[in-house]
C-alpha cells in the first residue's frame, strides 16, 4: 500500500527486519534453524532444539563436556566459553577448581627456555643442573608446611609433579615428589627430569592437595651446541706433492704409514667426541689416490682405504708388467720420465647437522644448520727409486781382470789396476795399424741384480730389471752376452745401465785401453851381432873380411842377447823372444853361388833362466872355400830366425835376418929358405895341417855327391904329422870355452899372426873378487911380457871395479876387457 513493510512476522529494528525467538528470515519467512521448532506463542515464542540438544552458534548441537542447556543454548560452567566445540577459559586462563583463573606460564624473559647441550660427557641433560631451569614455587595453606602428608609413601595426592613432553609426539615423562621433599630440595625433583635427545619439550608442573590442583606450563628447547670434536687434534705433520715426493730409499714408507695412521686416528670413534642425542653427522670428506703409473688421481671408495702399508712394494710390482723389456721400444725421453710414485690426498672436516629449536616454533619450521668442527688432512707422495727397488751392478769378469793385471805388469811403468778399466794388448806396434780387440760382451762384463727390499722372493728380479750398453757414444743396445764388440782406439768407453719401470737403477762406465807392442826388429842390430875376431884390423875396405893372419879361415863370434837394446815405449808391451836358429852358407864368390850351396845350422845353446832371457856367445871359424878348388873370394851368408811370442799370447812369429859378406885371404905369399912345416906324406885326409883350424865350431863347404854343402867340420884337437911337431893351440882371441884352435908348430920363434894379450875377466857372480886370466902362445918372450904387465894389470883392476848395482844393471854374465885396447 505504498509503505515499507517487513515480511512475515519480523519487525523493523535498528534499520533491519528482525524475526523474534531466534528465527531467521529464510525466503522472506521467519524460520527456526534446522532441527529446532518454535515453541510458545506471541512475543514469547522461541526456537527450541529437541531433546538434550542446545544451540551452539545457532546450530542444534550436543553440548560439550562441562556445559548444559540453559535457555535453549549450550552454556559452560565456570565462566567458560565454547571454543572449537569445547569449554575453555578465555585468554590466558586455566579452569581450576571449577572456575577460570589466570594461567601460570613458566617462562624466561617471556619466552620458553633454551638449553644448549655442550657437554659431550653427558648422556642426558638434567632440568636444573644442566639447563639451569628452576620450577615454580608451590604454595598451600595446609599441606605445604613441611608436613608429612597422608599418601607421601606412595606419592599420591597431595603431591608435586613435573612432566616433560616432547612435541614430536613422544609420550611425556612425569616425575613426582612429596610436598616436604620439594619444599626442602626442589632441585632433586627438577633434576629427575632429564632430556636424552634434542627437540622442543612442553613442561608442566602440577601441585595437588586433598581437594584441588594447580598447574603451571612451560617450554624448553634442547639444542645441540656441541659438534663432533676430535679429542686429539690432527697430528699429521708431513705434506708433499708429486714433484717433492719423499723417497722410499730414505726409509719414508714407515713415515707415510705413520702419517696416514695419524690421520685415521683423528676421525676414529675413539677420538671423536659428541654429545648424546640423535647426532646427524655430515663430515666433509675427500679421499683420492694417484697410483703408480697413473696420469691423474682417482677417488677412493672410502676414506678408510689405506694408501700406504707394508704391501707397498708388492703392490708396485703387481702394477708392473714383469718380463716385457721396456728398453726395446721406449724412447730416451720416455725412460727419463719413468717413476714409481704413489700420491695420497685425504681430508676430513668434522661436521653435523643440527636444528635450531625454539619454543613457540613448530618443529617442522625449525631451521636446519651445519656445525663445523676440527679438520685434518693427509697429503703424501712416496717415490720408489729404481736403485732402491733393486740392487744392480756390473763388474769386469774375473778372467778379464786377471788379464788386465798381466798387461799392466808388462808396461814399462807400474800401474795399479782400476776396477772399471780393462787393459788389453794388441799385436800391432800402433793402434792405427789395423789391429783390434774383439771380445763378446759376456766375456768382458757380468751383471747381477737383486731386490733392494725384503719379502719379494716370489718375484723373479730378472723379469723387472733390463740392461743395456753403449760403446763410446750413447747409442744404446739391449744387453746380449753374445754381442760382439770391436775396439780399435787407444781408449774406448763402454756405458752400462740397468733400468726398471721406476727408472734407471744403475749406471757405470768402463774403459777399454789398448796397448800396442813396442817396435821390435832383431834385424836392426843383426850385423852387429857378428864380430870378427882378429888381432889386427882385417878389413881393407867394406868389400870383404880377411882371413885370420896365417890361416885359411875367418874367426867370428855370434853374440846375441834377447834383452839387449830392446825398446819399451810408454803404454806398450813387448814381445818375448823365445828361440833363435842360425844358419851359415859358404860359397865361391860370385853372383848366385850362395844359392847353389846348402846351408848349415849353427849349434846354438844358452842357459835356461826364469825370465826366459836368451844370451848367446858362439865363436866359429869360417873356412875359405877349397873344395873342389880355392877361389879368389868366398861369399858368406849368415841368417838367423828369431822366434818371438806376443805379450800375453802363445802365438809366435819369426823375424828372419840375413847378413851377407865376403871373406878372402889377405896375406901375401912368402918365400923361405928353410922348409916350412907341412903335413907329411901319408897323413890322413882332412886332418888339419899347419895354421888350420883344429878345434871349435868350424864350418866349411864340401863338394857333395849332388851339390855343394856347407857343414860343420868334424875336428877333435888333432893335427897332421909334420916335419915340425904341430899342436892344436887356442888362439889369443879364442873364447875360454869351445873357442877356435889351430895347429901351430912347436917353435919359439914368431908365429904368423901371433900376438900377446891378456884378458881381465870380471865375474858377475862374485862381487868382491876380480879374476885375471892370461892367454898367450907358450913362448918365453910372452911369459916375460906377461910378467912385465903385472903392475899394469893391477892398476887396470882398480879402474875396472864397479858397484854391484852397476854390474847387475848390465845383466851380463861375463865381461872381458882386452888389456891392449
Amino acid at each position: 500500500n505504498g509503505a515499507c513493510t517487513c515480511p512475515s512476522t519480523s519487525t523493523f529494528v535498528n534499520g533491519a527486519c528482525v524475526c523474534s525467538g531466534g528465527q531467521a528470515l529464510v525466503s522472506n519467512v521467519c524460520t527456526c534453524p534446522s532441527t529446532s521448532t518454535l515453541t510458545g506463542t506471541g512475543e514469547s515464542a522461541v526456537c527450541r532444539c529437541s531433546g538434550s540438544f542446545g544451540f551452539i552458534d545457532g546450530v542444534c548441537s550436543t553440548c560439550p563436556s562441562g556445559s548444559s542447556v540453559v535457555d535453549g543454548e549450550c552454556a559452560c560452567s565456570g565462566d567458560r566459553e565454547i571454543v572449537d566445540g569445547a569449554c575453555a577459559c578465555a585468554g590466558d586462563q586455566d579452569f581450576t577448581n571449577g572456575k577460570c583463573v589466570p594461567k601460570c606460564f613458566w617462562t624466561h624473559n617471556n619466552v620458553g627456555y633454551e638449553c644448549f647441550w655442550t657437554d659431550p660427557s653427558k648422556a642426558s641433560l638434567a632440568l636444573n643442573n644442566d639447563c639451569e631451569i628452576s620450577s615454580p614455587s608451590a604454595l598451600d595453606n595446609y599441606v605445604a608446611d613441611k608436613r608429612t602428608n597422608k599418601y607421601d609413601e606412595i606419592l599420591g595426592d597431595p603431591v608435586i609433579s613435573l612432566t616433560a613432553t616432547n612435541q614430536d609426539g613422544s609420550a611425556g615423562v612425569t616425575q613426582k615428589a612429596t610436598w616436604r621433599e620439594y619444599l626442602l630440595t626442589p632441585t632433586t625433583l627438577e633434576n629427575k627430569v632429564t632430556f636424552d635427545t634434542f627437540g622442543v619439550f612442553d613442561l608442566e608442573m602440577t601441585a595437588t592437595d586433598y581437594s584441588g590442583v594447580a598447574t603451571c606450563s612451560g617450554c624448553v628447547a634442547i639444542v645441540d651446541k656441541y659438534p663432533p670434536t676430535a679429542e686429539t687434534k690432527c697430528q699429521t705433520t708431513e705434506a708433499n706433492t708429486l714433484s717433492t715426493a719423499a723417497s722410499y730409499a730414505d726409509g719414508k714408507l714407515a713415515e707415510a704409514i705413520t702419517q696416514e695412521s695419524r690421520f685415521a686416528a683423528f676421525y676414529s670413534d675413539d677420538n671423536v667426541k659428541n654429545n648424546g642425542g640423535a647426532n646427524d653427522r655430515c663430515d666433509d670428506v675427500t679421499a683420492e689416490m694417484q697410483d703408480f703409473f697413473a696420469s691423474s688421481a682417482s677417488t677412493l671408495a672410502s676414506v678408510d682405504n689405506r694408501c700406504f702399508d707394508d704391501d707397498f712394494v708388492t703392490q708396485l710390482l703387481d702394477k708392473t708388467s714383469g718380463g716385457t723389456n721396456l728398453l726395446a721400444s721406449a724412447t730416451q725421453s720416455e725412460l727419463d720420465g719413468l717413476q714409481c710414485t704413489r700420491c695420497c690426498s685425504k681430508s676430513l672436516t668434522l661436521k653435523e647437522y643440527y636444528y635450531d629449536y625454539k619454543c613457540g616454533t613448530d618443529l617442522a619450521d625449525a631451521e636446519k644448520k651445519v656445525a663445523t668442527s676440527d679438520q685434518c688432512s693427509f697429503n703424501y707422495c712416496l717415490n720408489m727409486p729404481s736403485d732402491a727397488l733393486v740392487d744392480a751392478g756390473a763388474v769386469v769378469t774375473e778372467s778379464v781382470a786377471e788379464e788386465t793385471t798381466k798387461v799392466l805388469g808388462g808396461l814399462p811403468t807400474s800401474v795399479a789396476p782400476a776396477l772399471n778399466v780393462i787393459h788389453r794388448s794388441i799385436t800391432c806396434t800402433a793402434v792405427n795399424k789395423g789391429c783390434s780387440y774383439t771380445p763378446v760382451l759376456g766375456d768382458l762384463f757380468t751383471h747381477k741384480s737383486s731386490w733392494g727390499a725384503a719379502g719379494l722372493e716370489e718375484y723373479d728380479v730378472k723379469d723387472y730389471v733390463f740392461w743395456r750398453y753403449a760403446v763410446d757414444t750413447e747409442d744404446w743396445h739391449p744387453w746380449s752376452d753374445s754381442a760382439a764388440l770391436t775396439f780399435t782406439n787407444t781408449q774406448t768407453t763402454v756405458y752400462v745401465e740397468a733400468w726398471t719401470r721406476c727408472g734407471r737403477a744403475y749406471r757405470d762406465t768402463f774403459t777399454v785401453v789398448l796397448h800396442p807392442h813396442s817396435p821390435h826388429n832383431a834385424c836392426t842390430a843383426f850385423r852387429q851381432m857378428w864380430a870378427e875376431n882378429s888381432p889386427t884390423p882385417l878389413t881393407n875396405d867394406n868389400s870383404h873380411m880377411c882371413a885370420y893372419p896365417g890361416s885359411d879361415f875367418v874367426m867370428m863370434t855370434f853374440a846375441y842377447d834377447s834383452e839387449a837394446d830392446s825398446i819399451h815405449d810408454a803404454d806398450t808391451v813387448k814381445v818375448k823372444y823365445t828361440d833363435v836358429k842360425c844358419y851359415v852358407t859358404l860359397a865361391e864368390g860370385g853372383p848366385g853361388n850362395l844359392a847353389k850351396v846348402t846351408e848349415a845350422e849353427l849349434p846354438l845353446t844358452w842357459p835356461s833362466t826364469a825370465s826366459g832371457r836368451i844370451q848367446i856367445s858362439k865363436q866359429l871359424a869360417l873356412e875359405l872355400v877349397h873344395d873342389p878348388t880355392t877361389a879368389e873370394t868366398t861369399d858368406v851368408n849368415v841368417q838367423c830366425d828369431f822366434t818371438f811370442k806376443y805379450f800375453g799370447s802363445e802365438e809366435t812369429d819369426n823375424e828372419p835376418c840375413a847378413y851377407p859378406f865376403t871373406i878372402k885371404d889377405c896375406d901375401a905369399p912368402e918365400l923361405e929358405t928353410t922348409s916350412p912345416a907341412v903335413c907329411e906324406l901319408g897323413s890322413p885326409t882332412g886332418v888339419p895341417g899347419p895354421f888350420e883350424a883344429c878345434s871349435g865350431n868350424i864350418f866349411t863347404t864340401v863338394n857333395g855327391a849332388s851339390q855343394l854343402l856347407t857343414e860343420r867340420k868334424p875336428v877333435n884337437d888333432e893335427c897332421c904329422e909334420s916335419s915340425t911337431a904341430l899342436s892344436c893351440v887356442s888362439l889369443t882371441e879364442s873364447a875360454s870355452d869351445s873357442g877356435v884352435k889351430r895347429c901351430e908348430p912347436s917353435t919359439h920363434g914368431p908365429l904368423p899372426g901371433q900376438m900377446m894379450a891378456m884378458e881381465l875377466r870380471v865375474d858377475d857372480e862374485d862381487v868382491g873378487e876380480t879374476k885375471l886370466a892370461t892367454s898367450a902362445s907358450p913362448s918365453a918372450v910372452e911369459l916375460l911380457a906377461a910378467t912385465a904387465l903385472v903392475a899394469i894389470v893391477a892398476l887396470f883392476v882398480v879402474k875396472q871395479r864397479v858397484t854391484a848395482a852397476e854390474r847387475l844393471a848390465r845383466e851380463t854374465d861375463d865381461v872381458y876387457v882386452t888389456l891392449l885396447d
